[in-house]
Order: structure tokens, then sequence, then C-alpha cells
């Protein structure tokens, strides 16, 4: 079982909205040079969602701006710089949502969670040009900071249940929501982590699982020694 992250709340908004808001004036800046007069109807443009009124939100057009439409801007248009690969970027993107909407339903992280959270928003900043989240910022003075490693830009992690030296998708692990950390130990991969959330996965590929023999056969698909070309190209599944 997880160990339940004892970081409150409030710590984990604070991060995604300070690295909101350097996202969104990086956003603006950039839309300004590169759409000149029109960037705000573009903005607008971006941000369109059918499933709600966007415009009710506010009259700041970069209150739309959202780590739910940000793939948007940096795979949609050429006014930010990327130097990260979409999958990569995608990866961590999704990461960043998949925390956020757990602790906005209330639903419990757990350790790895809070840390994967400043490894991907440290990512996304660094890709698309800005510095790294200054940490000493989303501290309340009571909550203990988790331990970072800035030289390498990694959170010195703890032990997870949920690393595997296989990657594989499987009906059995299907509504778990379980976030699976693949470390192979032999093939091409060798010394390679990669991380991917099986369920989001699991529904991108499903189609294609029906068509192959051994997942009809036994209802799920594994490897030790590699990532299927079918599931890395679905942008799911990033190197860590």
């Amino acid at each position: 079982m997880k160990e339940l992250s004892s970081v409150p709340p409030h710590v984990v908004f604070k991060a995604l909205d300070l690295a909101l808001s350097q996202i969104r004036q990086e956003i603006l800046r950039c839309a300004k040079l590169g759409y000149g007069d029109e960037w705000k109807e573009q903005i607008v443009i971006l941000t369109e969602n059918p499933n709600y009124n966007i415009d009710q939100i506010s009259d700041d057009v970069k209150y739309r701006i959202d780590f739910g439409n940000l793939s948007r801007f940096i795979f949609d248009t050429d006014i930010l710089n990327n130097n990260e690969s979409k999958g990569r970027l995608h990866g961590f993107i999704t990461e960043v949502k998949a925390i956020r909407n757990k602790v906005c339903h209330f639903t419990p992280i757990s350790d790895l969670d809070f840390e994967n959270l400043f490894v991907s928003i440290d990512k996304i900043l660094i890709a698309i040009g800005l510095e790294r989240l200054d940490r000493s910022q989303c501290w309340d003075g009571r909550t203990i900071p988790v331990v970072v490693d800035q030289k390498a830009n990694v959170i010195n992690l703890k032990p997870s249940t949920d690393i595997k030296s296989y990657f594989k998708v499987s009906e059995r692990w299907l509504g778990k929501k379980m976030n699976v950390t693949v470390q192979f130990k032999r093939g091409k991969h060798t010394n390679k982590t990669f991380r991917y959330n099986h369920d989001d996965l699991f529904e991108a590929v499903k189609s294609h699982l029906l068509s192959l023999p051994a997942f009809i056969d036994h209802k799920e698909y594994s490897s030790s020694s590699n990532i299927p070309g079918w599931a890395m190209e679905t942008g799911l599944v990033y190197e860590i």
C-alpha cells in the first residue's frame, strides 16, 4: 500500500499557482510577439472549451490559460520555445493534471505523487525556457519540505510498490489508478526509466490491444525489455 503524503493540499495548490503564474506570463509575452495586435483573440481561440463557458472566468485572458490547455500552446503553435520531446513533455503535463485533479476531488495522494508534481513542474518550466520553481515559496512555515536534489533536478524518491521491471497493460490493473514506473533490467532500454498512468494508456490503446493474440488469450500485454511503439506513440509513456 502506498504511504499517503503528510503534505497538506494548500501546499500543492501553492506550487500549482506559482508554476501557472510563470507559464501564463511567458505565454502572454510570446503571444504578443508572435501574434501582434491579434494576440488576445488567438489566446481566446486556443483556450476555447465546449464543456463550459470559459468567458465567465475573468475579463483578463491570462486566466483562461491552464494546465488543461497548455499543450495547445506548446504543440499547436510556434510561439513557445520547447527543448523537450513531445512525448516526454506531454507526459509531464499529464502528470501535473492528474495530481491536481486528485487534490481537487479530495483524493489522497502519496508521497511519490507529491514528489512527482515538483519534478514534472520543473521539467515543463525548463522546457519552455523558464527557471525551476522556487520551492521555498510553497511552504507555510509549518510543513517540512521534501528534500530535493537540485543538481540532478530530481527528487530523492522513496521506494514505491508501483516500480516494475517490465512494461504491462492488463485488465486486472484497470481501475486501480496506477501510475506505473518501469526500470528495465535488460534489452535496449536497460537502465532507463519510464512512467505512465495505466488506466489512461489502456483506454488510449484498447482497440489495438484487442487485435493482439497475447491480450486476447491472457487479458494483458507485457514486455520485460521494451516499450512497444504503439504505446510510445500515444504520448502517455515518458522517460524520466
